[in-house]
């Protein structure tokens, strides 16, 4: 398999799924805002501009 959505997710930028994500929470009502909230990983990522690629590292796991 090629790609995916992790892949694709790299293409596109955390940083930029970020920024969308809270654009569609402010779009919807407020009960389901929450549906829209970028996880933890997610902005990590994007804050620091890492590809998702990379991963959890293996003692952050524990």
């Amino acid at each position: 398999m090629r790609g995916g959505l992790i892949f694709w997710a790299d293409l596109v930028g955390a940083a930029k799924i970020v920024a969308k994500l809270e654009a569609f929470s402010k779009m919807v009502p407020a009960n389901l805002a929450g549906f829209f909230k970028p996880c933890d990983y997610l902005l990590a990522a994007a804050q620091k501009g890492t590809k998702l690629q990379a991963g959890v590292p293996a003692a952050a796991k524990l």
